[in-house]
């Protein structure tokens, strides 16, 4: 358990990167082929929002801290990552909240998958970090 913890921070923040760059949202454009009706749908990336590069930015954090208990340089990281987690888990109900409550049609097809994957690699870290933090020296027992 003493490796697990840092590797799985390491990927809650890769998780975080790759959501960030991928599909958040899609959002029909103007019909297509002239009169045909037909509808192309343009995808919307994370960094197409400022939200994404909040996330990117934070899973760039999340990694670092994963990789710095992996070489055991620092085990006080902990709360910057825990920190950083419960700032992505905010960064995702903002941008859910703003975009269901304005009158745009962004979500006319849901959220996409890049969401999804920036809030799971949120909640791994959130719940991977705090055991990153150092168990405190127990003394011995005397022989009785």
């Amino acid at each position: 358990m003493a490796r697990l913890a840092p590797a799985l921070v390491v990927l809650a923040g890769g998780v975080v990167i790759f959501g960030s760059l991928s599909n958040w949202g899609t959002c029909p454009q103007a019909p297509c082929e002239g009169g045909l009706g037909l509808q192309s749908l343009v995808p919307r990336g994370g960094v197409t929002y400022a939200h994404g590069i909040a996330t990117l930015v934070l899973g760039g954090v999340l990694a670092i801290v994963g990789v710095q208990a992996l070489r055991r340089e620092s085990s006080r990281v902990w709360w910057i990552g825990f920190g950083a987690a419960l700032a992505v888990l905010n960064v995702v109900a903002i941008f859910m909240v703003q975009r269901f409550s304005s009158e745009t049609d962004y979500f006319l097809y849901g959220p996409g998958l890049g969401v999804y994957l920036v809030w799971f690699g949120g909640v791994l870290a959130a719940v991977v970090c705090p055991l990153l933090r150092e168990k405190p020296a127990t003394r011995p027992r005397p022989p009785e």
